[in-house]
């Protein structure tokens, strides 16, 4: 897969555990139709994902303008989008930071064409962040539960990380807070541990991932990659 973005790509592979991320991203394109299709990318960033899409027409809203570059500035739970007018819509690690997720996800299913796709990443697991807009996590019923609610019925879903990539997340966050205090020498450390972690939780993930251990390491994942449908 070709893809370069230094939040994923950082040489010591800070971000190795979210590869499995990038690659959901990137199948989202082949269910696109041959003719293409509008995608909205709700809570965009920098639209990092941009790059991946070709089969769909990419469109990327955020609110956050002073740390995003969106094609349109808007709140989730607003989207300036005419109902049941898009083909797709995604959201990477958003929902956890709004307040009322249920209002944001009502709002997708709204802009959504009936029979178009909704792709979600949510994290179960993370440390607090983005203060104050940090609100949740999700077990994989309950956000099937409230897409539910709002026509979005589950095609799909799939862990990204596993037991031994929480583990491995814990050491670089806790590496991280230490090495914060070292001044120039916790920078070289802080390379040296995330490459250490990489070298030793990648693998291991990988491993609990095969079919011999089918389900028996991903019940504590870091966070799911969903596929739902919109069915009205």
């Amino acid at each position: 897969m070709r893809y370069h973005d230094r939040s994923f790509s950082l040489p010591t592979g800070r971000k190795f555990l979210l590869r499995q991320v990038v690659a959901f991203v990137a199948s989202i394109d082949q269910l696109a139709s041959l003719e293409g299709g509008l995608l909205v990318d709700v809570g965009c960033g920098h639209k990092p994902y941009e790059k991946l899409f070709r089969r769909y027409r990419y469109l990327g809203v955020d609110a956050f303008t002073d740390i995003s570059s969106p094609d349109v500035a808007a709140q989730v739970t607003a989207i300036p989008i005419r109902a049941g007018s898009v083909d797709a819509c995604m959201t990477v690690w958003v929902l956890d930071d709004l307040s009322e997720p249920e209002v944001a996800i009502k709002e997708l299913s709204r802009i959504l064409k009936t029979g178009g796709h909704y792709f979600a990443v949510e994290a179960q697991w993370a440390h607090q962040h983005f203060p104050p807009h940090d609100y949740f996590r999700f077990a994989p019923n309950a956000l099937a539960h409230l897409c539910k609610k709002h026509a979005l019925e589950l095609v799909s879903c799939t862990s990204y990380g596993g037991d031994f990539a929480v583990i491995g997340f814990s050491l670089i966050h806790l590496a991280g807070i230490v090495n914060a205090r070292l001044g120039l020498l916790g920078g070289a450390l802080t390379a040296i541990s995330h490459l250490v972690v990489n070298c030793l939780f990648a693998p291991l993930d990988r491993i609990a991932r095969l079919s011999i251990f089918h389900g028996c390491f991903e019940t504590n994942s870091v966070g799911y990659c969903y596929v739902f449908r919109k069915l009205l």
